[in-house]
């Protein structure tokens, strides 16, 4: 059941401080929601994108972003509340925006501070506008200056002229719904994954119909993908411990060539395209094609093997639906 992984887990988790928060608060005892609170910033730290690629320190990185954002958002808000009550006295709506500019400045830092690092973490300068992920980035990142850097920074400067409170108002306004347009896109860059931020291109889709192929070359396993003028290999090795644990980085080595009757074998220009990943242009022969492959991976027993690859490669739909008739034929 889902429960029983620890993604399930800890989304329970998240889900139980979520609802105690709300219990409590509900039962008037606003002051003891911050454990069930906590208890959502650690979750979210733990399936963060950012642990995923440095576990430990990546969530902790995450959590204090989170809470810094949380503290931000949950500032404004009482601010608005203060400030519509106390309306008519502006020396105290003056003292309130006072207070509240102060602690946006440090909580901005702090959100900056954390959100550029994790950022760096997770994808490459050179990928932030030219992936998913990076864009939408991008766009928090301008939100982000906006409330901060351009909005409150006007309320600072109304503070200093008490004709202008109405500027106040409008201020905290536009930096409210700043604030949710930021919220929103960053649900949005939780559920983007940063994959494509590698520097290895990904192979090009196939033509034609695939045969599939796969191998054990000592530890290694390989899964291949044979089409027409090209050939992508992925390799990969078992897991150790938590098998619901980021995976870890592995450094991949992959040798090979395609031999057929009548021809001189010839070796596979092969490159990366991913982590595991390998592509190389091949050139089938019409007939029995033997690959052969030699796999190796720091830390694992790697090897050799030799696939048999027949050309040309057609779907196989009907050919599975006389072996199942046949099987069931057999049975009774």
């Amino acid at each position: 059941m889902w429960w029983q992984s620890r993604p399930g887990l800890v989304l329970l988790t998240e889900a139980a401080g979520l609802a105690g928060a709300i219990v409590v608060a509900a039962a008037d005892r606003r002051k003891w929601t911050l454990a069930p609170l906590v208890l959502v910033v650690a979750a979210e730290g733990l399936r963060s994108h950012a642990n995923v690629a440095a576990p430990g320190w990546g969530g902790l990185l995450t959590a204090v972003h989170l809470a810094a954002a949380a503290i931000w958002v949950g500032a404004l808000v009482h601010t608005v509340r203060a400030v519509r009550a106390w309306w008519g006295e502006r020396a105290a709506v003056r003292w309130v925006l006072a207070g509240y500019t102060r602690l946006a400045v440090g909580t901005f830092l702090v959100v900056v501070a954390t959100g550029t690092v994790s950022a760096l973490l997770l994808i490459p300068f050179s990928a932030l506008l030219s992936t998913t992920y990076g864009q939408v980035l991008v766009v928090k990142l301008v939100l982000v200056a906006a409330a901060a850097a351009g909005l409150a920074l006007a309320a600072r400067q109304s503070l200093h002229a008490p004709e202008r409170t109405a500027l106040m108002r409008r201020t905290i306004r536009a930096e409210s719904i700043v604030l949710i347009a930021v919220l929103a896109v960053s649900a949005t860059l939780v559920s983007t994954t940063p994959a494509g931020t590698s520097p290895q291109p990904a192979p090009p889709a196939p033509t034609g119909p695939v045969l599939p192929l796969g191998a054990l070359a000592g530890q290694i396993g390989l899964s291949v993908a044979a089409s027409d003028g090209q050939l992508v290999v992925r390799l990969s090795t078992p897991r150790r411990g938590d098998y619901y644990a980021p995976e870890p980085g592995q450094d991949f080595s992959l040798t090979g060539r395609i031999d057929a009757a009548g021809t001189d074998g010839a070796p596979l220009d092969l490159r990366g395209c991913g982590p595991g990943c390998f592509v190389a242009p091949a050139s089938w022969q019409g007939g029995d094609n033997v690959l052969t492959l030699g796999a190796a991976a720091q830390g694992w027993q790697g090897g050799t093997v030799s696939l048999l690859a027949p050309w040309p490669t057609g779907p196989g739909g009907d050919d599975l639906a006389r072996a199942v008739a046949a099987t069931h034929a057999h049975g009774t």
